[in-house]
């Protein structure tokens, strides 16, 4: 240990590039020379090295271990822990803030419920301060997020780079830990089925009750709530697209060190049971039937046999027929710009979110939430929110949001009559497939 711990602090921020590089590589120094030119890159030119090992041994950085020089375990350990900066905002991090979310807008929740339709008894300055208070931990929670999906990137180019074996292994074995501890259980909770997702939800929620105590004024808490309700919808959709390309990036390296992992184990089975003399293990009769030579393919006897077999089997059998089936119709995928031209022909519409379930009969629940939220981002203007919930399903799918109308034409042209007598996707967009 050292003897000074405000020297020994002092000591490795200052020289902390060499001092991480010794902890990472776990390296081991048997004379000064080998300290000599392992610092070497590091320091100046003209710097004298001698004096500075000198230093690191008597604050501490250096110790004697088995009769080698190396940082002492305690430093290693906490270099090690320092590169894994994704641990601070961990799963159950986020988690934890999503609960002081939950707490934060409960709180709001009930000072919107004990105000009534006077705008004086709804306490202004505590539901700002609420407010605000919810828009920093969202806020704290995307920017954790896509800070971390970006050092899982980086990550990934550089192992891609790295040519050492030993290092190759050590970068691979955390990606694949932070694939499946880190980046699938943050996925699992801000994507639609999430927690984050339900909490978003109830900020928005919340965000477009207080729009309604706006007064006019450019500092009302209405045009406040109306802001971070924008902010929440978007972020939110920015954050999961963002997780699910640190997937895509990640996830085939996973896929393909766990497929050569299932290679290695098979080649280290079969060269046991050379080296035991039990070829038998091997089947080789079985697996080997073909071998290719220069004068020619030879079949093993057991493949000819097997050959024979099957001839004989099949003499008499009828052969198979092939089916015929009338040709289908593959449904063409629908688009927000499908919906909203059919939507520019209807005058309004009670709910916005059914009306698309009812189009889109094919589609999965997700599917349908995505297609509602482009045209609620493409068509601002003529959609409002309500204060009515519902329960939506298909399938195994279920989400609980609030309704949204469909307007008239903002510009207040009502000569388009309500009719939505067009052709359905299923007759209008199918082509045959034989």
């Amino acid at each position: 240990m050292p003897r000074n711990a405000q020297q020994f602090i002092s000591f490795v921020a200052s020289h902390f590039r060499p001092i991480e590089a010794m902890c990472r590589r776990r390296v081991r120094f048997s004379s000064d020379d080998e300290i000599v030119a392992f610092l070497r890159p590091f320091e100046e030119s003209d710097k004298n090295l001698t004096r500075l090992i000198s230093r690191m041994r008597e604050v501490g950085v250096l110790v004697e271990l088995a009769g080698e020089w190396a940082p002492p375990p305690f430093l290693a350990e906490f270099m090690d822990k320092l590169s894994q900066r994704h641990a601070l905002a961990s799963p159950r991090v986020i988690h934890s803030w999503i609960e002081t979310l939950d707490k934060h807008v409960t709180e709001l929740l009930n000072h919107i419920d004990a105000a009534n339709f006077d705008f004086g008894a709804f306490d202004v300055d505590a539901g700002r301060f609420l407010l605000h208070e919810i828009a920093d931990v969202f806020q704290t929670i995307i920017r954790t997020v896509q800070d971390n999906c970006e050092r899982i990137a980086t990550e990934v180019t550089e192992y891609r780079t790295v040519e050492d074996v030993a290092t190759l292994r050590i970068r691979l074995d955390r990606l694949i830990h932070l694939h499946d501890e880190y980046l699938e259980p943050v996925i699992r909770i801000v994507d639609i089925s999430g927690d984050f997702y339900a909490i978003t939800e109830q900020i928005s929620n919340c965000c477009a009750r207080l729009a309604l105590f706006g007064d006019g004024n450019a500092n009302s808490i209405g045009d406040e709530a109306r802001f971070i309700q924008k902010e929440v919808v978007w972020l939110r959709r920015v954050v999961v697209r963002r997780a699910e390309e640190a997937r895509r990036e990640l996830a085939p390296l996973c896929e393909a060190a766990a497929r050569e992992s299932k290679i290695a184990t098979g080649v280290n089975r079969a060269l046991d049971a050379i080296r035991l003399r039990r070829i038998n293990l091997l089947d080789l009769e079985q697996n080997l039937s073909i071998v290719e030579e220069r004068d020619g393919t030879l079949f093993s006897d057991l493949a000819v046999e097997r050959f024979l077999r099957l001839a004989m089997e099949t003499k008499s059998r009828t052969p198979p027929r092939i089916p015929t089936k009338p040709p289908e119709s593959l449904a063409i995928p629908v688009t927000p710009d499908d919906l909203l031209e059919r939507l520019d022909l209807i005058d309004s519409i009670d709910d916005l979110l059914e009306w698309i379930l009812d189009s889109c009969d094919e589609v999965e629940l997700d599917g349908v939430v995505r297609l509602f939220h482009d045209v609620l981002e493409l068509r601002p203007d003529r959609t409002q929110h309500s204060e009515v919930r519902q329960d939506y399903s298909r399938g195994d799918l279920a989400v609980n949001a609030a309704r949204w109308i469909w307007k008239g034409q903002a510009d207040g042209n009502d000569d388009n009559t309500p009719d939505d007598t067009r052709p359905s996707r299923q007759t209008r967009g199918s082509v045959p497939v034989t």
